[in-house]
């Protein structure tokens, strides 16, 4: 399952500081205890001299699917902040509702001005709400959470609100074309400008994720790196030139 990485950040970060709490935990005392300045580690420390304590219960994400009445546990697979993507795991515990079809996957790369965009979620609690607009702009760029600037989003008027993060933006055939991530907005609601991460971004983070969380991938596989290279504007060519 996609979401935004920013929708389930709050419980990823608790339990990777529990995970290097626990790794701590296993340092000789005199170690732990003369590293205890330094800084943002120093309540891992102090987590890891407190071990003998009970840990306290980790941090969950569920997920319900449409037509199921209950809520299932998953996992985070893995997350991509640099494009507000978190692919989750459904844990298998032998629920018998069917499983969703999963969606069928368009090309943000052939989307036009102009072209009718559909977008699902959950805004304020109201689940399965949907909103039509069209393509507002493309090649947008939106501060995402891990402070980066997100190239090549999709703005649309679709009405996005809060809790449409992570939701799908869908063409007019119904195949994903970007994941809803954020607004502009005075108000905190919709002023008609929103963006979502496009789907060709969101399938390179998902398919790296997911490939890495395979039983097969070695241990310590490092992720993809960035240059942060981008081709320049013919206008910004010119200008140079």
């Amino acid at each position: 399952l996609l979401t935004n990485y920013h929708v389930i950040r709050q419980a990823y970060r608790l339990n990777a500081r529990a995970e290097r709490a626990a790794e701590l935990a296993g340092m000789p005392a005199a170690l732990v205890r003369n590293a205890t300045a330094l800084g943002p580690l120093a309540d891992l420390l102090d987590a890891a001299r407190d071990a003998a304590a009970p840990p306290g219960p980790p941090a969950s994400v569920y997920v319900r699917i449409d037509g199921s009445t209950r809520y299932r546990a998953a996992t985070v697979a893995g997350v991509a902040p640099a494009v507000d993507v978190a692919v989750l795991r459904l844990a298998d515990d032998g629920d018998d509702d069917a499983p969703a079809p999963p969606l069928g996957m368009g090309s943000s790369a052939a989307l036009l001005v102009g072209q009718a965009v559909t977008a699902i979620g959950n805004p304020f609690g109201l689940d399965q709400t949907v909103t039509v607009g069209v393509v507002s702009a493309l090649d947008r760029e939106v501060r995402g959470v891990a402070g980066n600037d997100i190239r090549g989003c999709i703005q649309t008027d679709a009405a996005i609100n809060p809790g449409n993060s992570g939701g799908p933006l869908l063409d007019s055939s119904g195949r994903l074309v970007g994941i809803n991530t954020a607004i502009i907005s005075t108000s905190g609601s919709n002023a008609g400008i929103g963006f979502a991460v496009p789907v060709d971004a969101v399938r390179r983070a998902a398919d790296q994720i997911i490939r890495n969380d395979a039983p097969a991938a070695a241990p310590g596989r490092p992720g993809s790196g960035s240059l942060g290279l981008r081709v320049a504007a013919d206008a910004l060519r010119d200008a140079l030139a």
